[in-house]
């Protein structure tokens, strides 16, 4: 409590200090105060516009308060402005897309984020469910023939 109160305090005196605005962020985030997070870094995106990460921060804000729309054009932005968060980003686009029922996108989206980032093994659950649905070819199945080379006791 006391952190969040000190960099309030800061704030007044420091309104534009991007240290300080993205510290009231990730405060209330972690607080589950998503709303006061999200107009934190969208406060701390007018001030450093350029940072992929801060749009990144911005796709997880909406995620949590269930804006999918925004959602997708925060973690697009994120994206275009190379977050250090691509497979992440490219995850929550991928969510978006799937919620808007724009399964070929996020299909695209699902395997760009494995592309850089394989770990992500949320994408996998959801690449599988749009597995049988998806059209012949849409990238799922080669994308998942050429990776089980890779696990060959799993095949």
């Amino acid at each position: 409590m006391r952190a969040f109160e000190d960099v309030q305090k800061g704030l007044q005196a420091e309104p534009g200090n991007l240290t300080l605005i993205m510290a009231s962020g990730d405060i209330n985030r972690s607080k589950g105060n998503f709303r006061e997070a999200l107009v934190a870094y969208e406060r701390a995106a007018q001030v450093n516009p350029n940072s992929g990460d801060l749009y990144y921060l911005i796709a997880i804000s909406h995620s949590n308060l269930g804006e999918i729309s925004d959602q997708g054009a925060a973690a697009a932005e994120a994206i275009k402005k190379n977050t250090k968060f691509i497979g992440e980003s490219y995850a929550l686009l991928g969510e978006a897309m799937q919620r808007a029922k724009k399964y070929n996108e996020a299909i695209d989206a699902y395997l760009s984020s494995l592309t850089a980032k394989e770990d992500n093994y949320a994408v996998y659950r959801s690449l599988a469910e749009y597995l049988p649905q998806s059209e012949p070819f849409s990238g799922c199945d080669r994308y998942f023939a050429e990776r089980s080379a890779d696990f060959p006791e799993r095949r």
